[in-house]
């Protein structure tokens, strides 16, 4: 991954983009909604971009079954109307076709959302010369973008996903469907896996839990207990000084 991003580099490239192998596009105005997202007023600057998926993993919203919600269903190809549909952000009627979503997923979805899963960001060129690139000892993947946030935020940059712009994510194909990955896309080779992750931020440092990975912790004790004042003023720092939430329009 480095490596493609230092070619870009080399080229002057504007923008550096890094797509997941499981991503298609849907729509040719996608790239133009990551450009109009970057226009955005920002007090701090936004340095990378993420389109969104209609494709929605629920562990985003305290739904641990595994379970993804489909805000079209997938189809070649996907039509103008799909797309408006998407950008319009009323997606009342998702919650008709299942009613047993959980009660935090939106009935809209606008705006944009500070921190991304990385599995199609956008860069500018800057962000490499004030970031930094990937940490590679995440491998295979699962917590370098986690990572990388963490480093977005602590030199007051931002990282966002838009909902101006929208490409289709199967989610985990890498990941998750470990057999079929070896044979049809990236084999892992576990002689190169760096797992011990505890060891950047140990359980003692972590009210006696090890590094959570995917934030369900966190997204839990927020919840739970706001007016806990140091939860309330990392959820502050992280949320632009506002209450509502880590997403806003």
């Amino acid at each position: 991954m480095n490596e493609g991003i230092i070619h870009g580099l080399h080229w002057k490239s504007e923008y550096i983009t890094c797509w997941n192998d499981d991503v298609e596009c849907i729509h040719k105005a996608w790239w133009g909604g990551i450009e109009e997202a970057f226009k955005m007023p920002s007090v701090k600057e936004i340095l990378v971009i993420n389109p969104e998926s209609p494709r929605i993993p629920l562990w985003g919203y305290g739904d641990q079954t595994g379970k993804y919600v489909e805000l079209i269903p997938y189809k070649e190809p996907f039509t103008d109307e799909d797309y408006a549909y998407l950008l319009k952000g009323d997606i009342r009627d998702v919650r008709k076709r299942d009613p047993s979503l959980p009660k935090t997923f939106p009935d809209n979805y606008v705006g944009v959302c500070d921190g991304i899963a990385a599995w199609g960001p956008v860069f500018k060129r800057k962000f490499f010369n004030v970031v930094g690139l990937w940490e590679e000892r995440f491998y295979p993947g699962g917590a370098e973008d986690y990572d990388m946030l963490g480093r977005v935020y602590s030199r007051e940059y931002r990282a966002i996903s838009t909902r101006q712009s929208w490409v289709w994510h199967w989610w985990g194909k890498s990941k998750d469907e470990q057999k079929k990955a070896q044979e049809t896309s990236m084999p892992i080779e576990n002689r190169y896996r760096w797992q011990d992750i505890t060891s950047l931020w140990p359980p003692e440092l972590n009210e006696g839990h090890p590094l959570d990975v995917w934030g369900i912790m966190t997204v839990r004790m927020a919840n739970a207990s706001r007016s806990n004042a140091r939860l309330r003023s990392v959820w502050l720092r992280f949320n632009g000084g506002q209450e509502s939430s880590f997403c806003h329009d």
